[in-house]
């Protein structure tokens, strides 16, 4: 525990905890306990903020509440609100979460001898005091056998027996469980992952966040900030950080803070928050009615299916999955292969399983853009890891908790089995020239010139021109026009139709 320090001469001396102990003047046990605790922190969560965890949440209060000694793990991302949690458990069961080892005696960075030391005194100081719960934060630290330089001599059956000799209630954290030993994680009594909270409960945090930092927000203002992807803790700085900064536009000033955060965590722009008001799915051409279809899904008992959304590139593919999602209400789940791919043996395939996850625990619709990176044709498969993630794939299709959407430009090169596992397709074209009519009125409020007609245009040709026109201040129809035929020329590889389309 850290109480005497042992020298190599077999001297001993007292640790720093004894000597803080010495020094108290303290007149019973519990006096002395509240004065070597730190001190408590007041959770900026509420428990409604954690309904995506289900009965699990559930479970925890009542095990907790039970006060027999049991071991409660949680993990998942940092930031995902996994510490406020275990404040609020605590608060829910009338105690107070005391956390172990967050610094040395002198305030300084504690090492694992120090954080475990101190894990154990305060365990051992709460064994019969039903109001104080030990929570053990980056209980990586402690618990991982490979993890730092002064692990040579740490103990599997000592570690294992750490987690099985609680007393009393007992809460571990940490960011990745797949690091820890099976045997440790075999004797918690529970262990819960935490997910990005659900789009209603990042509503709820972003207001509250708000008020707390003098922001006033507007619903568009919500929506924006709640749909970076990202942990309830990036939304509490971006805000807290405009509010610092005071500049005139706080709004703007949390969005870029909340959106560069989030860029700098997963290593990309976040997507658009929304679609763009131009957005019409009968202005997109498939072998289907696409407006229809979204009527049908919106109705459908059960949310379990999944859909193929094939074409050339820019045909509005991601787009029509941003207006399901929207349309069933339901948060949109992006991922790509920059998320996916993994460089160790059974990292993709472990990716994979988790974005599945997510998209269930979040009650969510997942995207796969370009997922013929991970549903290529088996036999054209060199490695083994190859043929794994493709049957990962396909496993986590057949056990569908949640609407899975992916987009490929290359349906052909898809392997054979994805037919049968897709519970609806559809196969997007380029517009025909009554489409692109209506999409240059709706993007540019004006009508197309009498004697032209479009030809092979996409929804992604509209969008690149109305980015470029706004750029330049160009308005003029036949200079928009010839800007939509160039990027016709240039998506196709410079090749051009001879001839007019029927």
């Amino acid at each position: 525990m850290g109480l005497v320090n042992v020298g190599v001469d077999g001297t001993c001396s007292a640790g720093e905890m004894l000597k803080a102990v010495a020094r108290s003047s303290a007149p019973n046990g519990r006096e002395l306990a509240s004065r070597l605790m730190p001190p408590q922190r007041r959770p900026t969560l509420q428990w409604r903020d954690f309904d995506h965890l289900g009965a699990e949440r559930e479970i925890a209060e009542r095990l907790v509440r039970s006060g027999e000694g049991l071991s409660i793990l949680l993990d998942g991302p940092p930031g995902t609100g996994k510490t406020e949690f275990a404040m609020l458990l605590a608060r829910r069961v009338g105690a107070h979460a005391v956390f172990a080892g967050e610094a040395d005696e002198s305030g300084g960075e504690p090492h694992r001898f120090e954080r475990t030391g101190n894990f154990m005194l305060l365990r051992a100081m709460m064994r019969n005091d039903a109001r104080r719960i030990v929570v053990q934060d980056e209980a990586d630290d402690i618990l991982l056998m490979s993890a730092g330089h002064d692990r040579g001599n740490a103990s599997k059956i000592w570690l294992n027996n750490l987690v099985e000799g609680s007393e009393r209630p007992t809460i571990y954290i940490l960011n990745r469980q797949d690091m820890l030993q099976e045997s440790l994680i075999r004797r918690m009594d529970l262990a819960i992952e935490f997910p990005l909270p659900n789009r209603a409960a990042r509503e709820r945090i972003v207001r509250r966040h708000g008020r707390r930092n003098g922001v006033r927000l507007g619903k568009s203002d919500v929506n924006r900030l709640a749909a970076i992807p990202a942990a309830p803790a990036i939304v509490g700085k971006a805000l807290s950080g405009a509010r610092r900064a005071d500049g005139e536009n706080r709004v703007g000033d949390a969005i870029l803070i909340g959106e560069g955060l989030a860029t700098a965590i997963i290593g990309r722009v976040p997507p658009p928050a929304r679609l763009p008001q131009a957005y019409d799915p009968s202005l997109a051409l498939a072998d289907c009615d696409l407006a229809l279809m979204a009527d049908q899904l919106v109705q459908a008992p059960d949310a379990g299916w999944s859909l193929l959304l094939s074409g050339p590139s820019g045909t509005g593919k991601s787009a029509y999955a941003r207006h399901l999602a929207e349309r069933l209400g339901i948060e949109l789940i992006e991922k790509r292969g920059s998320d996916l791919l993994g460089m160790y043996c059974g990292q993709t395939e472990a990716n994979i399983a988790a974005a599945f996850r997510e998209a269930a625990h979040a009650k969510g619709m997942l995207l796969i853009d370009e997922a013929d990176d991970f549903l290529f044709d088996r036999r054209e498969a060199q490695h083994g890891w190859e043929r794994s993630m493709v049957s990962e794939m396909l496993r986590q299709m057949e056990a569908l908790q949640a609407p899975f959407v992916a987009t490929t430009n290359l349906a052909e090169q898809l392997d054979p089995a994805t037919q049968r596992r897709f519970t609806l397709r559809a196969a997007f074209t380029a517009l025909d020239p009554g489409r692109a009519a209506c999409l240059f009125r709706c993007w540019f409020g004006a009508d197309l010139p009498v004697d032209e007609t479009l030809y092979g245009q996409t929804p992604g040709d509209f969008a690149v021109v109305v980015r470029r026109a706004e750029l330049l201040g160009v308005s003029d129809p036949r200079h928009l026009v010839t800007w939509l035929r160039e990027e016709s020329v240039a998506r196709d590889g410079g090749r051009c139709a001879i001839g007019f389309a029927a």
